[in-house]
């Protein structure tokens, strides 16, 4: 009964794509070269993972306002705003009894943590005979004033109200929180001590980003995932670090449980980080409303001077498309004009998004639709959507396009989130629809380093792109 089933659903996706390149035959389709070019690009260590420190964001905006000029638009403009930051973009280095880890894999901080320096005990939670009292009266002890506490990440919320006070009471004797990730599938992992390979550029104090690599290798298995990094809370600076290790790292160095932390991590806060998004026009048959396309370009930057967070799938996949969709529309005129909206910091806190919300060039009421297209480089042949309450009539059209065209098994429409660009536009009554391939073998490796080409799969692009055409033709 189950192989039947199987058998049932492969050929039902066998169908679908079949279906799908016999229509990609008979009509004009996106320039999936050209697409591939720009998400290589772009996903470059030239861009310092478009974030906020080393120009990232300011030298893809570049390029874009270039690229859209190329593609043949009939306007370019730029709109500037400003919001806080943090970043992460000088030293990274810790070691565990002397023994170094991989930033960005082995170890990373999250996005409000302070700069911390210097070699500090380990004290380890104990989440089995966890006794609050005890675990204040032991930060006194001499041997563990200014620790470095270690909890498992999952089990930190049974004791939720102490760590937050270890996180941000200053009078407690405690150097911040270290954040154990578990890894279950991965304990074939060998640590070897790691050696930066960043070089300066110059006398000055800038490096070069180097070509990101995993130094995280499994017998048998190849590259292990790295650990996640944010940038949702780094609008400030909180008075103690949050560090995450893997868990498996960690003990594979302790010392009969006991451990020293040598760490050197910087920071740099912006106030009033200036960058802005890229707004492109195509000029269609009529004017009295439009079609609007929106994609975040600005990812997470770097980590330390080795790492840098490429982004090719979050988001130079849905960037490339809207660069791809803008030279398709300026050969095939629209019916209506369309907006191409490449917006900065959403990894951030959809800042970009919220500021054109505010400040929109073409009045909200005149937008027909609103299309957010956010990593779309996976290859799960369920594509994962989301509308607005007055976008449902589009959506239903979205799944009729799909169906007709076979590009989808099918569309999965979950809850409206506040986590992507259309959400400022979707509780403004903007008609939206959401789009994003999750799921699938490229979801995994989403804010880490090895969010790359080599790890981006280009099944879903044309897929999402053809039926953008289609909806609006």
């Amino acid at each position: 009964m189950q192989r039947s089933v199987y058998k049932a659903i492969c050929f039902s996706f066998f169908f679908f794509q079949l279906s799908f390149l016999f229509v990609s035959c008979t009509k004009d389709v996106p320039d999936m070269k050209y697409y591939r070019r720009v998400v290589g690009e772009l996903s470059s260590a030239r861009y310092a993972g478009r974030g906020y420190a080393n120009d990232g964001v300011r030298l893809t905006s570049a390029y874009l306002q270039r690229e859209y000029k190329r593609a043949g638009v009939s306007d370019v403009q730029t709109q500037p705003f400003t919001f806080d930051v943090n970043t992460h973009a000088g030293n990274a280095s810790l070691s565990i009894n002397g023994h170094a880890l991989a930033p960005g894999y082995e170890f990373t901080v999250r996005e409000f943590s302070p700069a911390i320096h210097g070699t500090f005990p380990l004290y380890m939670l104990d989440t089995l005979g966890y006794s609050s009292e005890r675990l204040f009266a032991d930060l006194e002890r001499p041997e563990y004033r200014g620790a470095l506490v270690a909890c498992d990440y999952f089990m930190g919320r049974y004791f939720r109200k102490d760590i937050v006070r270890l996180q941000n009471d200053t009078t407690i004797p405690c150097s911040g929180m270290v954040f154990l990730w578990e890894h279950p599938e991965q304990r074939t992992l060998k640590y070897e001590p790691y050696k930066s390979a960043a070089k300066k550029k110059d006398e000055s104090n800038h490096y070069s980003l180097i070509t990101n690599h995993s130094p995280l290798l499994e017998e048998g298995t190849g590259e292990a995932l790295p650990l996640k990094y944010y940038k949702a809370e780094s609008a400030t600076v909180r008075s103690k670090p949050d560090i995450w290790i893997r868990s498996d790292a960690l003990a594979s160095l302790l010392d009969e449980g006991k451990g020293m932390v040598s760490i050197d991590v910087d920071n740099r806060f912006y106030k009033d980080y200036a960058t802005e998004n890229v707004i492109a026009r195509i000029d269609g048959e009529r004017h009295d409303s439009c079609y609007v396309l929106t994609a975040h370009y600005d990812h997470l930057g770097t980590f330390g001077h080795d790492v840098f967070y490429g982004g090719a799938n979050d988001n130079a996949s849905g960037t490339a498309a809207l660069l791809t969709l803008a030279r398709y529309f300026a050969h095939h005129r629209p019916p209506f004009d369309i907006l191409f909206l490449s917006f900065s910091g959403e990894d951030c806190g959809l800042y970009g998004s919220t500021y054109y919300a505010e400040h929109p060039v073409v009045p909200l009421d005149r937008v027909k639709y609103l299309i957010n297209i956010d990593m779309i480089g996976d290859n799960n042949p369920t594509l994962y959507s989301e509308a607005s309450e007055t976008g449902m009539d589009g959506w239903r059209r979205f799944e009729e396009l799909n169906k007709q065209g076979g590009y989808f098994t099918e569309l999965e429409r979950g809850d409206l989130a506040g986590n992507s660009d259309h959400y400022p536009f979707a509780v403004r009554g903007v008609p939206c629809v959401f789009f994003e391939n999750q799921g699938g073998d490229a979801f995994p490796y989403y804010h880490t380093p090895l969010d790359d080409v080599a790890h981006m799969r280009f099944d879903s692009a044309l897929p999402v792109m053809q039926l953008v055409i289609d909806f609006i033709e």
